[in-house]
């Protein structure tokens, strides 16, 4: 079984998929041509190793006026990406941002329903809301307020915590995250945070604290915080960690250096995924070939991140 546990939506619609709204919307403004798409959306031979130039790899996405019918035919392209890797199992993570504030309600809406419809099909999509750090404090509470008092809370999975995490550094922007967390637990949805990416590994252990069972990434732990996880380890935390993603944004320099080694020998569960396929240029294939090749992971080590994988498909059946 094919299992990706860390992909976002935005980061998987297709470059041609992106022209053509831009082209439905006319919005030029956001790229010129195909070609320009690609240049703005993608990472190129050659470009730096850069967190901020990875954030700005989704601007183009947001100078597009997403209308409500887009979400449905954006949540198809990634189905279709989905299906073409042969990929049965899948944790989507999707913002509501760019839909603005009087459709984000009903955006999530649709996302879930087109979600459910394929899971007959054999294709299982669990969708996860995703929060950003950088985002306004007010705006956060409402738009989870506003979810779980709707049906569509229902079928969410669980949330998630992204973006620029320099903000995660700032007091209050904690204490807007902690309740978040304290609303969405109560509601048994899982929680997942972006954290010991880009900042201090520090913020592993709020984050678990927290309650994320589900860190995105975390490498800085190994390196600020050690200990935080033998505390992971004990609470069944899962690490979803993405080897070209970590690459891109500088995270980490050299691939044959990445630590998720260390975390496996340390006894910590991880996972590979993809994160944001089409920016990255990758398949969840080519992120095992990498972890075999570049990061040098023995067979029984690539075993085990597919069997942490295909265990949570298992826990939601």
């Amino acid at each position: 079984m094919q299992a990706d546990c860390h992909r976002h939506l935005a980061g998987s619609l297709s470059v041609p998929y992106v022209w053509s709204l831009i082209h439905k919307h006319k919005a030029f403004q956001a790229a010129k041509d195909i070609e320009d798409v690609k240049r703005k959306m993608t990472y190129l031979n050659g470009e730096q190793q850069d967190f901020q130039l990875f954030l700005k790899k989704f601007n183009i996405l947001n100078s597009i006026p997403w209308k409500l019918e887009d979400v449905r035919t954006a949540v198809e392209c990634v189905l279709t990406s989905l299906r073409q890797e042969g990929i049965n199992y899948c944790e989507l993570k999707f913002s509501l941002y760019k839909y603005g504030h009087d459709n984000a309600v009903q955006a999530a809406r649709i996302i879930c329903e087109e979600l459910q419809k394929v899971r007959e099909g054999g294709l299982l999509v669990l969708p996860i809301l995703s929060f950003k750090y950088e985002g306004q404090l007010a705006e956060q509470i409402w738009l989870s307020n506003s979810i779980l008092q709707d049906k569509v809370s229902e079928q969410i999975h669980g949330i998630d915590f992204v973006g620029d995490e320099r903000f995660f550094n700032d007091p209050n922007v904690q204490d807007v995250c902690k309740i978040i967390c304290q609303d969405w637990l109560a509601y048994g949805k899982m929680i997942a945070m972006h954290v010991g990416e880009s900042q201090t590994g520090l913020n592993v252990r709020k984050a678990i604290k927290m309650g994320a069972r589900r860190i995105c990434h975390g490498l800085r732990a190994l390196q600020d915080d050690p200990a935080v996880l033998d505390f992971a380890k004990d609470l069944g935390v899962c690490f979803d960690m993405a080897l070209s993603s970590n690459f891109r944004t500088g995270v980490v320099k050299d691939l044959r250096d990445h630590p998720i080694r260390q975390f496996l020998r340390k006894g910590c569960e991880v996972t590979i995924g993809t994160d944001d396929p089409i920016v990255l240029n990758t398949t969840l294939e080519n992120e095992y070939r990498i972890a075999k090749g570049l990061v040098n992971l023995a067979e029984e080590e690539i075993e085990i991140l597919k069997m942490n994988a295909a265990e949570r498909r298992q826990a939601v059946s």
